[in-house]
């Protein structure tokens, strides 16, 4: 072959495949086109936040969980800053646990569990409203609710709202007594009170005295102390206390 001929091939071979512009322009447009569509869709009024939901709440209604929550009406669903509201919801005393999540189109429903009161103690001349870790719900200048149990006998050092109340062992000790006698729905308790040697005395409405005995030993006695107080109450002679201090051996005096 000759060297012309050689030179002609090489120059074809090294031809590069035009690019064709059209083929790349195309779908780029309809990417384009599709993406406008989804956020002109995602940002149209039907994602507007027009109502919300509470779930769980006692204390708080649904306005005031909203105002607290900072929630704009017509904001759009999509872009409410969920884990920003659910911070600022926690930072509510009464409120232990905050989940938000979206029903579409237009719903946020907030879940929430709050601080169950289980005892009061008396500080500065007010009433601390305690949870079953011993912290302050709130300070109030009197028990609004007769039938949570005062503790008595302890010397508050310290109170604040949202914050373990001092001295820490003998508030946490009543007000763990104070969650069970609620769990097991015994009410109509005045006072409640730890001894120094941390055995556990309750006062019930009616003047009868309940020896507990140590706090670790408390949880079975406490489901006992339902039906005995039924029985006992149900007696014409009235009784002056009830000592479950041995469990298996429960002690009722009139």
């Amino acid at each position: 072959m000759s060297m012309e001929g050689r030179e002609v091939d090489e120059e074809q071979e090294g031809e590069q495949p035009k690019s064709r512009p059209k083929a790349v322009f195309v779908p780029t447009m309809v990417l384009l086109f599709f993406v406008i569509v989804v956020v002109a869709f995602l940002n149209s009024p039907i994602f507007r936040v027009t109502q919300v939901e509470v779930v769980g709440s006692r204390y708080f209604s649904d306005q005031e969980i909203m105002l607290l929550s900072g929630i704009e009406e017509g904001q759009n669903i999509f872009t409410a800053p969920l884990e920003t509201i659910e911070q600022r919801l926690m930072k509510v005393p009464r409120l232990s646990s905050v989940h938000i999540e979206r029903k579409l189109p237009d719903t946020l429903r907030i879940v929430v569990d709050e601080r169950q009161t289980v005892a009061y103690v008396p500080y500065a001349g007010y009433f601390v409203e305690l949870d079953d870790e011993g912290c302050a719900i709130c300070i109030a200048e009197a028990v609004t609710d007769p039938d949570i149990p005062i503790i008595v006998g302890v010397d508050v050092t310290y109170a604040a709202v949202g914050q373990s109340v001092s001295p820490k062992d003998e508030i946490t000790t009543c007000c763990y007594v104070g969650s069970l006698l609620v769990d097991n729905m015994i009410s109509n308790l005045s006072e409640i009170s730890v001894s120094q040697d941390g055995s556990v005395t309750v006062l019930t409405t009616d003047g009868i005295r309940l020896f507990l005995g140590d706090k670790g030993e408390i949880g079975p006695k406490v489901e006992l102390l339902s039906p005995i107080l039924a029985s006992v109450r149900d007696q014409t002679k009235r009784a002056k206390s009830i000592d479950l201090r041995i469990e298996t051996k429960p002690v009722v005096t009139y």
